[in-house]
């Protein structure tokens, strides 16, 4: 039994390898009763990233791109698991699905797909922040 004045909270992951984010639509989740927020990257400030190691290159939640699959998109805060769920199920999100490279080659081969646009070279690797080292 949920005890008052605490909320659950779920996430919305992604589940595409790597897609462009059209849209969401959050107003039938956030109509739920029992729904105190529902949380996109447009309401996080822009550009922020995580600050533990291995991390710092992405922000807590998708910014107009996902990069793998559970990938952060949306969360959610209700009164109940159950009401978190339903809203987490009401999340409408428009992906525009991009192939994503899988093997070594491919993401070496000319005109590859790039995760992240700013590693526009390959084997040249980004200091936090996006500038180039080296």
């Amino acid at each position: 039994m949920p005890q008052e004045g605490i909320l659950c909270g779920v996430i919305l992951r992604s589940p595409h390898s790597h897609a462009r984010i059209r849209g969401i639509d959050t107003a039938a989740a956030r109509a739920i009763s029992g729904v105190h927020a529902v949380i996109t990257a447009a309401d996080l400030p822009r550009g922020k990233r995580y600050v533990h190691e291995g991390a710092a290159d992405r922000s807590p939640m998708a910014e107009e791109v996902v990069r793998f699959i559970g990938e952060e998109v949306a969360a959610v805060a209700a009164e109940t698991p159950e009401i978190a769920e339903a809203a987490l199920c009401a999340l409408y999100v428009d992906y525009e699905v991009i192939a994503a490279p899988v093997t070594i080659a491919e993401s070496l081969a000319p005109g590859a797909t790039r995760l992240h646009e700013a590693s526009d070279r390959p084997g040249q690797p980004l200091a936090q922040g996006g500038a180039r080292l080296g």
